[in-house]
């Protein structure tokens, strides 16, 4: 249910008067002028206004009524949230690959065995941000090749500007491409040109645009996903099928930084929900369920070294069937 809210300021004191239904006698050219204000058949308020100047006077205290001298006509205050808590947007890519985004509220979801597990909103929001590869894929061959792409509605190189920038491990060289191959260790790339590997078989691509903290973008035009096959005819990447490629976090933390870790991961042609397709995050010995696409940060962690792993589960706990569903075990290590 969404509720309008129009809020009339009738002085130092305000009385609220809520679905007052009792008539009142019109007064034509009397002092008092009154104005009924309707708010969409749910409550309404009943504005009756006297000219400014002392109204009473008891125990060495004035009450001086105030009409309005700012007037707002046309003032209004709507509230935007929705009933659920969950925001839930899908988005298409090119008809082949779709992301399907879904928000919880920020704050901690889960605290086990001196972790706890947060769950974070998008702070800064690129709507606008694409990227899109120029490079003919049917030229690639084994080994070396240079990519090219394109972005619109976002800056390469550039600090993100939000609180989250400063709270997590940070790019000083600003914002990126993620780009991601079989699902292994992602390459930061702060160009739109840049030299990959590639070997015989099967090349799956997933770039994406990423804060300078290392968040993925999550929009419909910001991520490119491509099977590039060279040898021998193979058969195909099934681009439609549900994926989860892991993303953060990846190398080494000072322990400054180690309060917050950033988790973070692509998902593909999925669902998530407290009653469909899960993701499991396990760090070290302590499992986590999450039922959101949304970044996640753990909070916890001891100097050393930690494993992270993700798989994508269906409704009933069992990984769905992927080569990439399962992440295997990410080595993290946080440094005194």
């Amino acid at each position: 249910m969404r509720f309008i809210r129009k809020i009339s300021l009738l002085g130092f004191i305000t009385i609220g008067l809520i679905s007052c239904d009792q008539p009142s006698e019109a007064k034509g050219e009397s002092e008092e002028a009154k104005e009924k204000l309707s708010n969409s058949g749910e409550a309404m308020i009943s504005k009756s206004i006297a000219p400014s100047g002392v109204i009473d006077e008891k125990e060495g205290l004035k009450l001086v009524a105030l009409e309005q001298e700012s007037d707002f006509p046309n003032a209004s205050l709507e509230l935007n949230t929705r009933e659920s808590e969950e925001v839930e947007e899908k988005l298409s890519n090119s008809g082949e690959a779709m992301i399907s985004k879904s928000i919880a509220p920020s704050g901690v979801i889960d605290e086990k065995e001196g972790l706890k597990l947060v769950a974070l909103e998008e702070e800064s929001d690129f709507p606008n941000a694409s990227l899109e590869l120029n490079t003919r894929t049917e030229g690639l061959k084994s080994g070396k090749n240079t990519l090219q792409f394109s972005v619109e509605g976002y800056e390469l190189a550039k600090q993100t500007e939000d609180q989250r920038s400063t709270l997590l491990a940070n790019s000083k060289k600003g914002q990126h491409v993620h780009f991601i191959l079989n699902n292994g260790p992602y390459e930061a790339h702060y160009d739109e040109e840049f030299e990959i590997q590639l070997d015989e078989g099967h090349n799956v691509i997933l770039a994406f645009l990423s804060r300078s903290y290392h968040e993925s973008v999550k929009e419909e035009s910001a991520f490119v996903f491509k099977d590039v096959v060279i040898g021998e005819e193979l058969e195909d990447f099934d681009k439609s099928a549900p994926c989860l490629i892991y993303s953060r976090p990846k190398g080494s933390y000072t322990l400054s930084e180690s309060d917050r870790i950033l988790v973070d991961f692509y998902l593909l042609n999925a669902k998530l929900s407290s009653s469909d397709m899960k993701v499991e995050l396990t760090v070290d010995d302590t499992v986590f369920m999450l039922s959101n696409w949304q970044p996640y940060w753990v909070e916890g962690l001891k100097a050393g070294e930690h494993k992270f792993r993700l798989r994508l589960l269906d409704e009933e706990g069992n990984l769905v069937q992927g080569p990439f569903n399962d992440s295997g075990i990410r080595l993290v290590k946080i440094e005194e």
